[in-house]
């Protein structure tokens, strides 16, 4: 299994019902952002931007605060961007 790694810089909004934007927030050097006093109602929140060298996470989340669920938490993973590599190995024939 793949460790988590908590992420900086991660850039979230956050729409209200009708999917209005409310506010944005970004995520501190402990990969946390935390919005207080939200009224009871249903949310949801995206993330807008990653951090660098990670792919933005297309998920959105649908939130219901509530007096069952005053305290709520979402999770986004992101994946690192990776690239490629092809090497060639080449001899020289010295017969020529």
């Amino acid at each position: 299994m793949q460790e988590k790694i908590r992420l900086s810089g991660a850039k979230f909004v956050l729409m209200d019902c009708n999917r209005e934007q409310i506010m944005c927030v970004k995520t501190d050097e402990n990969g946390e952002a935390l919005i207080d006093c939200l009224p009871y109602g249903k949310y949801y929140l995206k993330e807008v931007e990653p951090p660098q060298g990670y792919h933005r996470c297309t998920e959105e989340v649908e939130i219901v605060i509530d007096e069952t669920s005053s305290h709520r938490c979402a999770e986004f993973i992101n994946k690192r961007k990776t690239g490629s590599l092809k090497i060639i190995k080449y001899g020289i024939d010295s017969r020529s």
